[in-house]
């Protein structure tokens, strides 16, 4: 794991924390150039973990990290994002182009200044720090919306590659407003928390060209019943999602209501290179019946940990037990149990097929979990 990419060779790598901790994508896009969509920490010593993986092949991060995406305001998609930030001197910072930008950030800031308080949202704290560094550099946040260039790269006069945002909608980022105005008074409320928002709606799915080579980043985009949100607003709207890609990042933790079953004819080759990671917090992702139905797709299926499908939780100790049931709660033990899936593939090869490598936790599905 200790060797950076040849400049033509482009790099997904998914890392995951076992099941609730978060996840994050380190993108080479060629030239060493890189890109890094989202961010999660070590738990135990609250480092940024693609910050860590970053350093350890050895990229320059103050100069060959181009681009930040935060693909939407969720825990497991954020902690972190504010170091590796900070040590990226050169990258541009995206997240889903606000309706209301100064609202959303007195709302972060008004959030923010109940402290360490327990009323506090976390992922308040963590994107208020990304945008002190933005403001300190003078810039302004890189918006995404659909069918937006967010970067280009040309390896020759042949072979470019190009990154885009195929969301949020227009809809999803005004349903954001009107979650902000409606809980911007509890925002500001120093002993009330603002209720738990579900922006899945608002993530950004991200499409990938590198020269004939495509890929696809789900984030955690769902179906809805509203065709101006989610894939079917991509499935409706999106000019630049063309072709067929090879490698895809499943949505929402292979949940049932991130897949549409139309993205994947319509747009992924067969037997493509998926990945994806788990959740293990109150409910489990993925399920096993999402499972079969990515192995159905294709056999080159991998995970960052086995953590929802196959740990047994620890055994406890009776009088630990006899508590439990007592008082008729449960308890849920959530491991920290790291895992990165690697995978490459070299851009100027039309043919090339991705390789990937597995490290930590992660594993390739179809050799632990048995079709019936």
């Amino acid at each position: 794991m200790q060797d950076k990419p040849d400049i033509n060779v482009a790099e997904i790598t998914i890392i995951g924390t076992g099941g609730g901790y978060g996840e994050s994508c380190v993108i080479h896009i060629g030239n060493n150039e890189w890109v890094v969509v989202d961010s999660c920490s070590d738990p135990n010593t609250k480092e940024s973990l693609p910050l860590n993986y970053l350093r350890q092949i050895g990229v320059n991060l103050p100069t060959d990290v181009k681009l930040i995406i935060c693909t939407h305001w969720h825990m497991d998609h954020i902690l972190g994002l504010s170091q590796l930030y900070e040590e990226s001197k050169s990258a541009r910072f995206c997240y889903g182009r606000v309706v209301d930008f100064d609202k959303f950030k007195r709302f972060l800031e008004y959030d923010q200044f109940k402290g360490s308080t327990p009323d506090t949202n976390s992922t308040s704290i963590e994107f208020n720090k990304c945008l002190q560094i933005l403001k300190a550099r003078n810039e302004n946040i890189l918006g995404a919306y659909p069918d937006r260039t967010l970067k280009r790269v040309d390896l020759n006069s042949d072979n470019s590659i190009y990154v885009y945002s195929l969301s949020p909608s227009d809809n999803a980022m005004e349903l954001f407003d009107l979650y902000l105005t409606n809980n911007f008074n509890l925002a500001c409320s120093s002993n009330v928390k603002i209720p738990a928002i579900d922006p899945n709606h608002c993530s950004i799915a991200i499409f990938f060209e590198f020269g004939k080579h495509k890929a696809i980043l789900g984030g955690d985009l769902e179906v809805t019943n509203n065709p101006k949100l989610g894939w079917d607003a991509i499935l409706t709207n999106t000019q630049t999602l063309r072709g067929k890609s090879t490698y895809f990042k499943v949505s929402h933790h292979g949940s049932k209501n991130g897949y549409h079953s139309k993205i994947w004819d319509l747009h992924v080759s067969s037997e493509p290179t998926i990945t994806l990671t788990p959740w293990n917090r109150g409910s489990k992702l993925p399920v096993k019946e999402m499972v079969e139905t990515y192995l159905g797709i294709s056999k080159d299926l991998y995970i960052t940990s086995l953590a929802s499908l196959s740990e047994k939780p620890k055994k406890r100790e009776k009088s630990i037990e006899k508590m439990i049931s007592q008082f008729k709660f449960s308890l849920h033990e959530v491991k920290y149990n790291w895992g990165i899936i690697r995978s490459r593939i070299n851009i100027l090869d039309p043919d090339a097929k991705w390789d990937v490598k597995c490290y930590g936790a992660a594993t390739m599905v179809k050799s632990v979990i048995k079709k019936p």
